[in-house]
């Protein structure tokens, strides 16, 4: 019988005795590890995107180092859980580490939809840190004096009638030198998803106190190390401008764009092979890299695990399924969003590229901080925030205060870009229904220049080139763009909104009518080029009243008092409207 896949598990220690199919990262337990016995870095953060297995490696690594705490010396739990993996064949290095170091895991990656105030923020962190503290069962073993008992029963006996905003960020710290100072080795400290918390609570008006409150809790214990041999800490973020690791010593990052180790998360080319082989889908490499593949950190293509697992897993239930966008519903927009929305037309015409498959160049800046997205406006905040949590992926190496250039990894992202695209134009993006307000006030003003200006920028994301294929009816395309932009908006107490409104001699395109008052009629027509815009823009025009479409307006709309006609041409990406005003006779 195959191996189980292992899509959705994050325990190293369950994947094992389940029978899960095992992606090999332990030789990089040496390599982190051995800095130790060098006196090099204490605190260690490792940045990737989301589901990039962040959580199971420091699973597994805690799963080498915990002792066997009934019997020290019996680490055979311990082979068996890593047999045949890369590590055992170190074993200079498993004799003085595995099953020799105590092991404090802290998990905030669930606690992100749980922070709703500023004590319930620091609660919730502080039951993480409970949760933690409860699993280390041996402690229960030690001898404490009272005021040891006092500290521990505070952790694991913690609720919201005792909880201590102002005591607890001790915590971690007091725990660490309880270990330290009965079991006599100082324990190894691995926090995962450390910016989980902070990212929900960052427009919060708590958010300074929450992030000072954070950063005691973590620095009482890894700042000075008095009682951790080391720590390994992983996020999507650096974020270090926040001060949480501010005065940390031997403090070191690891991200997407120092390569140092790259696929310590994810998966390479040669797993995927193995992977796909192992389950008989070799077949479908081509599907699995155009989809999957494509991030690159330091001189290697990855491949997102998440994505690669959850299809598999779907392939051997049916072999004939389609690739799905599994990452994009694993995490959200919300500060992509907010940070988009403070300036749209700083971003779409490099969006309009990338969903068009081109590359971008941009100055990433990996030092930003949470407290900078909400309080200040910076197009950099961007798309630094697209590349660390995975949109876009480096198309070359990094380079240190030069702009990089940068890439949408793979067909998943895409369509993850394609539905921030769909977002971007509906009601729920306040920016654009803003947008589409002003443009409406713009009509009825008779103001080509502001309309021009919202109708391009609009133009450059909301449409493709592909679009533009030789059997596509042109005029009905824009057509189209049009009623997007204002179906579900323009017909309500204010505005109605009709198209293909038949009028005088035929249909006009575009007829909006504004308290019953005021009409706009729109006249669309297409060009080949640019300099034919003006031109062309005025054929529109003429034909409104050509075929007297005001007339018909004012036929039929009997309150009307005035309407604004306005011939509109577009280009591709380009547009141009030609304004006259006629006023009902008296």
């Amino acid at each position: 019988m195959k191996l189980k896949v292992p899509n959705g598990v994050s325990n190293f220690k369950k994947l094992r005795l389940r029978n899960g199919y095992y992606v090999d990262k332990t030789s990089y337990f040496k390599v982190l590890l051995d800095s130790i016995e060098k006196g090099l870095c204490q605190v260690q953060l490792f940045t990737r995107p989301r589901r990039f297995g962040k959580s199971l490696f420091l699973s597994s690594l805690e799963a080498f180092l915990s002792p066997n705490y009934q019997n020290p010396e019996d680490l055979s739990s311990h082979l068996e859980l890593f047999k045949d993996t890369a590590v055992l064949k170190e074993t200079e290095f498993c004799q003085e580490f595995m099953g020799k170091y105590p092991t404090v895991l802290i998990s905030f990656k669930e606690t992100e939809s749980k922070l709703n105030t500023y004590e319930d923020s620091c609660f919730q962190v502080a039951l993480k840190v409970k949760e933690a503290v409860e699993k280390l069962k041996f402690i229960k073993s030690f001898k404490l004096d009272e005021s040891e008992q006092k500290k521990y029963k505070a952790i694991v006996d913690l609720d919201k009638n005792n909880f201590s905003i102002e005591e607890f960020p001790t915590a971690l710290n007091d725990i660490c030198k309880i270990i330290n100072d009965h079991f006599g080795v100082m324990p190894i400290v691995l926090i995962d998803e450390y910016d989980v918390p902070l990212a929900k609570c960052y427009r919060e008006d708590y958010y300074d106190n929450f992030r000072k409150f954070f950063a005691s809790l973590l620095g009482n214990a890894l700042k000075d190390g008095d009682f951790v041999t080391k720590a390994f800490i992983t996020g999507c973020l650096k974020i270090s401008k926040e001060s949480i690791f501010t005065g940390f010593n031997n403090f070191t990052v690891s991200s997407l764009s120092n390569g140092d180790v790259p696929d310590l998360c994810g998966f390479t080319e040669q797993e995927v092979d193995d992977l796909l082989s192992y389950y008989d889908l070799t077949d479908k490499k081509d599907i699995f890299k155009h989809w999957y593949d494509g991030y690159r950190i330091g001189n290697k293509d990855i491949y997102c695990p998440w994505d690669v697992l959850n299809y598999i897993s779907d392939l051997i239930v049916d072999n004939t399924k389609e690739p799905w966008p599994y990452w994009k519903n694993s995490g959200s927009f919300d500060i992509l969003r907010d940070i988009y929305d403070k300036a749209p037309h700083e971003f779409s015409e490099d969006i309009a590229k990338l969903v068009n498959h081109e590359t971008i160049c941009k100055k990433i800046d990996e030092s930003i901080s949470f407290n900078d997205v909400n309080e200040k406006y910076n197009p950099n905040y961007f798309w630094t925030m697209l590349y660390s949590t995975g949109y876009l992926t480096l198309v070359n190496s990094y380079k240190h205060s030069k702009e990089i250039e940068l890439k949408i990894p793979n067909a998943c992202v895409y369509d993850t870009f394609k539905d921030l695209e769909t977002w971007t134009f509906s009601k729920g993006n306040v920016s654009y229904s803003n947008t589409r307000t002003k443009l409406l006030d713009a009509l009825f003003d008779g103001n080509d220049s502001v309309c021009r200006k919202i109708l391009s920028n609009t133009l450059i994301v909301a449409t493709s080139y592909k679009e533009f294929g030789r059997n596509v009816d042109k005029e009905a395309y824009y057509q189209s763009f049009l009623n997007g932009m204002f179906v579900d908006y323009a017909n309500n107490d204010i505005y109605t909104y009709d198209p293909s409104y038949e009028t005088g001699f035929g249909c006009a395109d575009v007829v909006i009518t504004k308290n019953n008052q005021q009409s706009v009629i729109l006249e669309l027509k297409v060009c080949k080029s640019r300099e034919k815009l003006e031109e062309t823009a005025l054929v529109g025009l003429n034909q409104i009243f050509d075929k007297k479409y005001d007339e018909g307006v004012f036929a039929r709309k009997i309150k009307v008092q005035s309407i604004i006609c306005a011939g509109l041409s577009f280009c591709g990406k380009d547009c141009y409207l030609v304004f006259k005003e006629v006023k009902r006779e008296s």
